[in-house]
């Protein structure tokens, strides 16, 4: 897949991620700057200048990490993930490019289970 299809295949899920998400979750005015981003990604694809696009998708890679941690990887007042680990590997095998090196969820391993901090909940009676 060249640049030019990443940087568009990239726009296109995450146009598709904000639509699905609640308004709630994720405002209109959480959502203006990463579709100014989307914008300018597809301006500098139609320039075909390899590292112009590299350089808009990594900006947009990052305004988009903080606003994906916000909705994806919140967690439920008991503290459990939002998704299923089957629910998360579907969503992996749908957006491969989100998960490799440079992508908004890069590192991420829903196989990995959070450390133990020692923290005890526990209720003094």
């Amino acid at each position: 897949m060249t640049e030019k299809n990443k940087a568009e295949s990239l726009c296109n899920t995450l146009e598709k991620s904000m639509k699905d998400v609640p308004t709630e979750k994720l405002s209109e005015e959480d959502k203006k700057p990463i579709v100014e981003a989307i914008s300018k990604v597809r301006e500098v694809v139609k320039q075909d200048d390899l590292q112009k696009i590299k350089a808009e998708v990594e900006a947009l890679n990052k305004l988009w990490e903080p606003i994906a941690t916000k909705i994806y990887a919140g967690a439920n007042p008991n503290g459990q993930p939002q998704f299923t680990k089957e629910q998360m590997e579907e969503f992996m095998k749908q957006n491969p490019d989100m998960f490799k090196n440079g992508g908004p969820f890069s590192g991420f391993d829903p196989n990995k289970k959070p450390e133990d901090d020692g923290t005890v909940d526990a209720e003094v009676v």
